[in-house]
């Protein structure tokens, strides 16, 4: 059932482009509450062009248990090239994702 009064989830398909330059770090950041079971899985990325530094969760200033945040992945630029990042949030059992993000990467 979906009703459109009870669903405040924003858009599931968001774009986003990206410019950096070779050799630069850039972050994706996203919220996420993983107090849910859900949480921000890296599908997939072009490895020769992007690294991935790190992922962390930067939980809210608030001492609320369960309270969401920030998930941010980390990246560094390694060569020059188009790739378009994809993560989906989801929980770790399921198969389907409740949204998924692309972001196009442009390394010049």
């Amino acid at each position: 059932m979906h009703n459109k009064n009870h669903n405040n989830m924003p858009d599931t398909r968001e774009d986003h482009e990206l410019s950096v330059k070779c050799g630069d770090k850039f972050k994706i950041e996203v919220e996420s509450n993983p107090s849910t079971g859900y949480k921000w899985h890296l599908l997939l990325f072009n490895e020769d062009i992007l690294k991935l530094i790190s992922s962390e969760f930067v939980p809210n200033l608030t001492n609320q248990i369960g309270s969401s945040g920030i998930e941010r992945f980390n990246f560094e630029a390694k060569k020059e090239g188009r790739t378009s990042i994809k993560i989906v949030y989801k929980r770790a059992w399921e198969k389907q994702a409740m949204k998924s993000n692309e972001y196009f990467v442009n390394v010049t």
